[in-house]
């Protein structure tokens, strides 16, 4: 049961981008890279020091601020205490500038991000996730350019409305139609803020989508579309 939740948690962290478990490889990094590794804890207990906690790193160019897609990132843990829970693996590695892994644990937990040569520590424990994040969510807002389409024209969908107390959203993904068809891929606010999609049957349709901001903190907005014949 547990391990059914924290893949679900992963799962929408992660949208569609691929989340894998293997051995360590040598991604290479551009020269100037640096890796953004931080918690955002789910429960913490500073009297038994139990906690548990959604790590993060995202490779990134410190220049322009934009994550480098493509670009491998793997996670080791150095210290991990007896019985600790970390899912996928005690090595997670993707290929999407991204990596996530779920840690519940009693006791302080140290690891590494590693990209190429570059390298980031990180250390938790249940009086870190005591005080929470600084960080705020980002609020999602989705819009179509006509809420009573006719069945197979394209219908635009813009998100530009979404917002972030920081001014700092990362990527959006629709992640349901709610017409049987597949979610969008994860897409990033620096690329469009739109997308399109046609319906092919006369109905009401609920449309959902997933906002993310730089911090991993996610929101969710819907917006109704009456498809006429």
């Amino acid at each position: 049961m547990r391990t059914e939740r924290v893949r679900w948690i992963l799962a929408a962290l992660l949208g569609t981008a691929l989340l894998c478990s293997c051995d360590s490889s040598d991604p290479v990094t551009l020269k100037g890279d640096q890796i953004l590794l931080f918690a955002d804890y789910i429960t913490a207990d500073t009297t038994t020091g139990q906690f548990s906690a959604i790590i993060k790193a995202i490779v990134y160019d410190p220049d322009s601020g934009v994550r480098r897609d493509g670009v491998g990132v793997f996670f080791r843990f150095n210290q991990l205490p007896s019985g600790a829970t970390v899912d996928p693996t005690e090595v997670v590695t993707n290929e999407d500038g991204e990596a996530f892994a779920f840690v519940e644990a009693n006791g302080e937990v140290s690891l590494t991000a590693q990209s190429g040569t570059v390298t980031k520590d990180i250390s938790l424990s249940a009086e870190g996730g005591s005080t929470g994040t600084d960080n705020q969510p980002p609020t999602a807002d989705i819009r179509a350019t006509t809420t009573s389409p006719r069945i197979n024209i394209p219908v635009i969908f813009d998100v530009s409305a979404s917002s972030d107390p920081e001014g700092k959203l990362d990527s959006w993904q629709v992640t349901d139609w709610d017409d049987g068809s597949p979610a969008s891929s994860s897409i990033k606010f620096s690329s469009t803020k739109t997308t399109t999609h046609t319906f092919t049957s006369a109905s009401t349709y609920t449309v959902r989508v997933r906002v993310l901001d730089d911090q991993g903190s996610t929101d969710e907005a819907t917006t109704d579309v009456t498809v006429q014949p």
